[in-house]
């Protein structure tokens, strides 16, 4: 592959879901109109949906979607991006983790949930829900984490096989979950809003946390370092 061809095949969204995020677009990043916001309470991953279903993902070798403070939680701009990818090719997936400092505070970051969320059955229900989705995923014992296997946010970037298998492996069997077989419980949990130290002008419920869990189990589970 000639030098420059790669980061040709890099594609960087932002998401904005609000006029402002317009006048502050990232070095780098093309901007996604996504105004119309339609199921606040998925966040991201209605966005991941949107994305998959238009086919964007195969527009570029790599592709990712990351909101509008992703510059401010991770200070990575667009070209240092564009360049870590392009020196290290043909991965299926790169992540960025804006806390790299948690795996030395914690076993790991399930160990957190129950307190940050006001909820000690917190990773139970999680589990109960990807249980009932039919994902195979062991939420209640992720294991040591480390910088190596960690990464608590969406801050990832990938290939469209990963965007294919990630989202049809995890995330479509999770929110395609009806509240009939989710049960009243499970529902409310996933629905109802969180407690949360973070501000948000729709305060979600458990599911956008449960999930970005759920992508760093997923990738740990099928790229294994």
């Amino acid at each position: 592959m000639s030098p420059g061809a790669f980061p040709a095949s890099i594609k960087l969204f932002q998401n904005c879901i609000d006029d402002s995020h317009f006048q502050s677009l990232m070095a780098g990043f093309e901007a996604l109109d996504f105004r119309h916001n339609p199921r606040p309470e998925l966040r991201e991953f209605q966005i991941f949906q949107y994305i998959l279903e238009e086919g964007l993902h195969r527009q570029a070798a790599i592709t990712g979607a990351v909101s509008s403070r992703f510059h401010a939680k991770s200070l990575v701009g667009g070209a240092a991006l564009i360049r870590w990818v392009s020196q290290t090719p043909d991965k299926d997936v790169y992540v960025v983790n804006p806390w790299p400092q948690w795996p030395y505070a914690v076993f790991n970051t399930h160990a957190r949930a129950g307190i940050i969320h006001g909820d000690m059955t917190f990773n139970r229900k999680c589990q109960a829900v990807l249980d009932r989705a039919g994902v195979t995923l062991n939420y209640l014992e992720p294991g040591r984490q480390h910088n190596r296997n960690h990464g608590m946010s969406s801050y990832w970037f990938g290939s469209a096989a990963f965007w294919e298998g990630f989202m049809n492996d995890v995330v479509h069997p999770v929110t395609r979950l009806s509240k009939h077989e989710l049960g009243d419980e499970l529902h409310a949990f996933l629905y109802s809003p969180l407690e949360y130290y973070g501000q948000a002008v729709h305060r979600p419920g458990a599911l956008p946390f449960l999930l970005e869990r759920a992508t760093n189990l997923y990738i740990a589970k099928a790229l294994p370092l």
